[in-house]
């Protein structure tokens, strides 16, 4: 079974404005003059990780990290405004610009996969190829799933213990969230910002070991989570990705990696996804989930970037 590739140190980073007061944090790893690969991280508002940078060989990849918009490094954090799928897709024709790069290779995780399409579809000469992680689609159907009919029936306890800190239920959690998230009160968004980021943590994992217990803790996380997820979840007007898809039929070869136990985006949703393809693969990882960092379907990705 392939492991993470050992740590590495960026050659290069710098935070590249992108207008309306943001500035995306980028860094760039492994080989300048290598195959260029660009990751773009899920969430929405998750950021990037020291371990993001190991996916791929740094002999042989030109390794291409950025925090999307209100997320880690990027500034001003967790905001909302001028954040959008729009924005990230135009955000990624700013770096393969800013870097002089003619194709990018893209390896996109879960909510990742939407910004990816929108610009895969608008500049498909400069994509070579899609490498997806687990698509979360973002759609209606979706969200639907993932608070009222699929989700939340798997984990019963810890959508019951969400609900319980703002007073709600199941129906209107989204709506009692968003009057605690935003409101005046710095200590109450913290609070049920770090609650958000446990509920999502334990949901998004088949186990959940030490380490990831220990990031229940990162407030700055938390809030971008809290705030950018929320705000994807229930106000961004988010561009429907299979009418974008039905417009123009997607050329760019993409390769799937889903986790049969992915309980946050399930199964099917990555075939409906490769009906819109032209050139597509899937590969399923028989004792996998969500996460990207669970032994099976990190050795899965790791096999397909290197390819």
């Amino acid at each position: 079974m392939r492991v993470l590739y050992p740590p590495i140190k960026p050659f290069d980073h710098s935070w590249l404005s992108v207008g309306n007061n943001h500035k995306i944090y980028l860094e760039q790893c492994g080989n300048p003059k290598g195959i260029p690969l660009l990751l773009v991280h899920g969430g929405p508002g998750l950021g990037i990780s020291i371990d993001d940078r190991r996916f791929a060989d740094p002999k042989k990849f030109h390794i291409i990290l950025f925090d999307q918009r209100g997320c880690g490094k990027s500034t001003p954090h967790s905001e909302i405004k001028n954040n959008s799928i729009k924005n990230t897709a135009e955000d990624i024709e700013t770096i393969r610009k800013h870097l002089n790069i003619d194709k990018l290779t893209i390896f996109c995780q879960h909510s990742g996969i939407v910004a990816t399409i929108s610009y895969a579809v608008k500049f498909q000469s400069k994509v070579e190829k899609i490498i997806a992680c687990n698509p979360f689609l973002l759609r209606n159907k979706d969200i639907d799933w993932l608070f009222n009919s699929g989700t939340n029936l798997f984990f019963p306890d810890y959508f019951t213990e969400l609900a319980e800190l703002v007073n709600g239920s199941n129906i209107s959690l989204l709506e009692d969230y968003n009057k605690k998230l935003f409101g005046d009160n710095e200590i109450v968004r913290m609070n049920v910002a770090k609650h958000w980021l446990k509920w999502w943590m334990s949901i998004s994992r088949i186990n959940i070991d030490h380490k990831d217990k220990n990031i229940f803790n990162d407030t700055h996380l938390a809030l971008s989570l809290a705030c950018i997820q929320h705000y994807y979840f229930t106000q961004q007007k988010l561009e429907n990705i299979e009418q974008l898809l039905n417009s123009t039929k997607m050329k760019t070869p993409i390769h799937i990696i889903h986790g049969r136990y992915n309980l946050i985006s399930p199964l099917q949703n990555s075939f409906e996804l490769l009906n819109h393809c032209v050139s597509s693969k899937i590969n399923i990882i028989a004792n996998g989930g969500y996460c990207i960092h669970e032994p099976h379907v990190t050795d899965a990705v790791i096999r397909t970037i290197n390819l």
